[in-house]
């Protein structure tokens, strides 16, 4: 990780619990649950109870974007203010402090430790409520789990994601219903809490959306792109529902939908090399409310006479930025090495040599998402799957 992104992501608490609040959806009125999360409750229960949490944690979540030093969580302003001080001490540059990574110091170790619990405080919220369903017992629409237990299954909590101010995060929920007396945890709606444990015991999730609850039987193939789309509006849910459908024709939609997971800010959409979904090729990510479209290209240098039949719009993702340097007709992006690496990949586009990292630099945004383009996109994608299958000799 690289401080670039990080000193972006100072930030980074106000952002994800705005997208927290933007993604969590609106649960529908009638739906079939799935037996694994409606439990001994009715099914209209459940729905009820769904409708209500959901509503809650995101009155919580919008509370915690106005005050969070009210819940116990890092506050961004004097983080930044720290990071700045670093700089001018150390008389470092932007582009100095940039290129630093986990290795300069404990100054900056820390710094970006700080970070990292920034971020895991947007969800530190369901992240108590974990521990009471993984340690406590449902009965009587309550939570039950005493204080010395409670304590004791926060401190077990990994050191990434450690949760502090617990405490003082659970006195502040009480104005929205809450209720932990030393005992049990519950809630004045008395759906609110089974279907809480229900919810978490089945999956770790920070948004809550109702289509992990819905009944197995009832989710078809199209049910995942359709639950994506959701977040997506105009051109944008235009293009991914075009380039689905495109991956579905070529046989290349080995998908998988991720509801907002630990690394970034957002629901994901992933199309897998292969139906075991270990690597991705492409992928559709919404990064603090922005979609961000990536491709994974290793063997573009077998093909760029193909990209360069393609329309401009294609053609642009693949070009020189203009922040970068042409020097005797090659663009160097693969800097970390020298000469010395073996991972670099060479390419041939329009007249100049792009010199990448083949350990870094393979992921490519698509960054004008115009619906009718999706087929290139696919027929880029198609074109590597051939290039990877393609049998290779071994190096001696």
């Amino acid at each position: 990780m690289r401080n670039k992104g990080f000193r972006k992501e100072i930030k980074g608490l106000n952002l994800a619990l705005k997208s927290h609040c933007d993604f969590i959806l609106p649960v529908p009125d009638d739906f079939n649950v799935d037996p694994d999360f409606l439990g001994e409750m009715k099914n209209a229960d459940f729905i009820q109870g769904l409708k209500a949490l959901t509503e809650t944690v995101k009155s919580i979540y919008a509370d915690m974007l106005e005050n969070p030093l009210e819940y116990g969580l890092k506050d961004p302003d004097k983080l930044l203010k720290d990071i700045n001080e670093y700089i001018k001490t150390n008389e470092l540059t932007q582009a100095e402090y940039d290129s630093l990574g986990y290795d300069v110091g404990a100054k900056t170790f820390n710094l970006m430790r700080c970070s990292v619990d920034m971020r895991n405080s947007a969800n530190r919220l369901i992240m108590v409520f974990e521990v009471f369903v993984k340690f406590g017992l449902l009965s009587d629409g309550k939570i039950w789990l005493e204080k010395k237990a409670f304590s004791s299954g926060i401190k077990n909590r990994t050191s990434v994601n450690k949760i502090s101010n617990a405490d003082k995060l659970l006195k502040k929920i009480e104005s929205f219903g809450f209720i932990y007396d030393g005992l049990a945890l519950s809630h004045k709606n008395k759906n609110i809490i089974p279907v809480l444990h229900s919810y978490l015991k089945n999956i770790c999730e920070y948004t809550l959306n109702y289509h992990y609850a819905i009944h197995k039987d009832d989710v078809t193939y199209d049910s995942y792109p359709n639950s994506f789309s959701q977040y997506l509006g105009g051109q944008e849910k235009k293009f991914f529902l075009n380039f689905h459908d495109s991956m579905k024709k070529a046989g290349l939609a080995n998908d998988f939908f991720a509801d907002g997971d630990l690394g970034r800010f957002g629901p994901n959409y992933d199309f897998g090399v292969d139906d075991k979904m270990k690597r991705f090729m492409a992928r559709f990510e919404l990064w603090t409310g922005k979609l961000m479209v990536r491709i994974k290209l290793c063997f573009i240098g077998e093909y760029s006479e193909l990209i360069e039949t393609m329309p401009e719009n294609v053609k642009q993702m693949f070009r020189f930025r203009p922040t970068e340097e042409v020097k005797e007709g090659k663009v160097i992006r693969c800097r970390c090495c020298k000469d010395i690496c073996g991972a670099r990949l060479h390419r041939y586009f329009e007249g100049l040599e792009y010199i990448e990292c083949g350990q870094h630099g393979l992921d490519y945004y698509i960054e004008i998402l115009e619906p009718e383009d999706a087929d290139y996109y696919v027929q880029i994608l198609k074109t590597e799957i051939e290039k990877r299958k393609k049998p290779r000799k071994k190096a001696r």
